[in-house]
């Protein structure tokens, strides 16, 4: 059975781990402080009475901390806390957002749909990281997929390289509830670097792991009802500012990113795979993967000449790495000794091994990638403007209707570009989306642009009863279909929008011998050539909880490998779904093993719109 995030969210243990992350949150501080014993092999565990504040501190001025004397990390931890110190002075790091677009970036990019090279990328970005690695993702289970990279996350922190990881624990609600693999990759921080021969490089390890948002941060709660009382009795210039955030709120930002401060070897890898075995068909049996899409981007590091160096994902990191709700993994209650260590180690050790190691299952693939020097080819010359959703973590009121004009202002918001990019098309519009929540206003916006030009055609893919296994979502989405249906029906409308519901009628569930996946890509392409690609699902979450992140993607080159590799992808994807209102579509609707289902979609319609559960979708 495929796995999706939604549900993630549906698993009957999340509410235990919920009331124990509450509790623990409210009797833990501010985060782990242990340390690794400077040996060259083991790990051990040693107690601090330091603040984390105190630790941070004594990295940036060189103190001693439990007698042991780190050296400067370079210029990295002094720019990161001075970001965290500005972005607390305006109450939440989220409310950076630019009004006005940013201008697209001039670089090179390629695509990465194969699931299998999915994983391999990433394991040879982190294998290429010089600097830093910032890593964050809503769905980072403790998989075989998750072991391998951090295994190789290890190897790079032991070299020198600072890491930040972020992971939500809503959509990770199935790890491990102590979270022993983290923790361990903590225990890192540190420990001195050498070099090859064995000598100290004067560098120590740093490793930060946070948890964006955890539902129940009791202490994020403390400190906001104590400002809204100060500001009670408070002259109006000593108020404080109140943090906008709430328990679903999530971080649904799918990140890698490589050497942010360097134009040379900064890259990243974007677009909708989590961190979970299905998504890189990496299990046993003959399950299929989740369908879905990543790109990766070179260049977006800019420096002016005057020490200005600027990545726009790093940007969009920063703003919910330092998102004032978010919390430092904290080593309470089970702490990481050498033994627990060790042992996780070699659990991520034979995740590599198994994966891709001498006899792995796939390690002839990377052996290709590496002598096909994998970040050389296939990479094009491309317009890359970063966008996203930020904007929605500073939302107070959650809506019920799916008006594009209700986006906070944000220049940079995905919906925004895309109807940009909508009116400026002149032939086609194909989406590809597990969810399709429209509007009255743009379902009339499809319209108006359809009629401008009788030979203008729009193709919408989104999941069915058969791929997607949460029903109330494929609600939402069977309103939508039959709003924008009617709307066109016996209209010239009819010929130029084609609706398609992901999987055929020859599924296992209906008496076939085909499984069908989960469609989980977002794709957005006009006129066969301008793409955008993120994270957003455009449903309610998506579109006014979540924060979010993709790109629009425009390769220059005429005979582009990529747009074709992009075109064959929607293609392939509507050719594994049935049109809506076709024969087969009244068919699959009629069949004895799927009329259980419908009716129980039916039924959930009327409840979700008579009780306005959208937020909860």
């Amino acid at each position: 059975m495929v796995i999706t995030e939604e549900k993630m969210k549906k698993e009957n243990f999340k509410y235990i781990k919920i009331l124990a992350l509450a509790f623990m949150s409210f009797v833990s501080s501010c985060a782990t402080n242990e340390k690794i014993e400077l040996n060259s092999r083991n790990i051990a565990s040693t107690e601090s009475t330091d603040s984390c504040k105190k630790i941070i501190s004594s990295l940036i001025n060189k103190e001693r901390v439990n007698g042991k004397k780190y050296a400067e990390l370079g210029e990295l931890y002094p720019k990161r806390k001075k970001l965290e110190e500005a972005y607390s002075s305006i109450s939440d790091s989220v409310k950076d957002i630019k009004l006005h677009p940013d201008l697209p970036v001039k670089t090179s990019a390629k695509l990465v749909m194969d699931p299998h090279e999915g994983i391999l990328a990433k394991v040879l970005l982190i294998r290429k990281a010089k600097k830093t690695i910032d890593m964050t993702y809503f769905l980072f289970d403790d998989s075989t997929s998750a072991k391998l990279l951090m295994h190789e996350i290890r190897l790079a922190v032991k070299r020198g390289v600072k890491v930040r990881i972020m992971l939500d624990p809503v959509g990770s609600i199935s790890r491990d509830m102590l979270d022993r693999d983290l923790k361990s990759l903590i225990a890192l921080r540190g420990r001195e670097i050498t070099d090859a021969a064995g000598n100290p490089t004067g560098e120590f390890a740093g490793v930060e792991v946070v948890e964006f948002n955890p539902a129940m941060n009791i202490k994020a709660h403390i400190v906001n009802w104590y400002r809204k009382i100060y500001n009670l009795i408070a002259k109006e210039q000593n108020k404080k500012q109140i943090i906008d955030f709430g328990w679903n709120h999530r971080s649904h930002d799918k990140i890698l990113l490589i050497d942010a401060y360097s134009p040379e070897d900064s890259m990243v890898m974007l677009g909708g795979r989590n961190i979970s075995d299905n998504y890189f068909h990496l299990f046993e049996g003959n399950e299929v993967p989740v369908t879905d899409t990543k790109f990766i981007v070179k260049g977006l590091t800019t420096d002016d000449g005057n020490g200005n160096v600027r990545n726009l994902i790093e940007e969009q990191y920063n703003r919910i790495f330092f998102y004032m709700a978010n919390a430092n993994l904290k080593n309470h209650f089970y702490k990481i000794n050498r033994d627990v260590a060790r042992d996780e180690f070699k659990k991520m050790r034979e995740a590599a091994r198994i994966t891709y190691g001498e006899k792995g299952i796939i390690k002839n693939q990377l052996d290709e990638m590496l002598n096909d020097d994998y970040f050389e080819k296939d990479f094009e010359n491309s317009l890359v403007e970063v966008v996203n959703e930020v904007q929605n973590l500073t939302r107070k009121k959650i809506l019920s209707t799916p008006s594009r004009h209700k986006v906070i202002n944000n220049g940079n918001s995905i919906l925004k570009k895309i109807f940009q990019e909508l009116h400026k098309a002149k032939t086609s519009i194909d989406i590809v989306t597990p969810y399709f929540w429209i509007s009255d206003e743009e379902i009339e916006t499809f319209i108006k642009w359809l009629s401008e030009n009788p030979n203008r055609k729009v193709r919408i893919v989104t999941n069915s009863i058969i791929t997607n296994d949460l029903l109330p979502a494929q609600a939402l989405i069977e309103t939508s279909y039959k709003k924008l249906f009617e709307r066109i029906k016996g209209t010239q409308f009819e010929k130029q929008i084609e609706m398609y519901n992901f999987g055929k009628s020859d599924h296992v569930d209906f008496g076939g011998d085909v499984k069908y996946d989960f469609l989980h890509a977002k794709i957005f392409m006009f006129d066969g050539r301008q793409m955008i690609l993120s994270t957003s699902n455009i449903d309610p979450i998506s579109r006014h909880i979540n924060s979010e992140v993709g790109a629009g993607l425009r390769f220059l080159d005429e005979d582009s490998k990529n747009t074709e590799k992009m075109k064959a992808f929607i293609e392939g994807v509507i050719n594994r779904s049935i049109k809506k209102g076709s024969i087969e579509d009244e068919e699959f609707k009629n069949h004895p093993n799927g009329k259980t289902k419908w009716n129980l979609l039916r039924f959930l319609e009327v409840i979700i719109y008579k009780l306005n559960l959208h937020p909860l979708l």
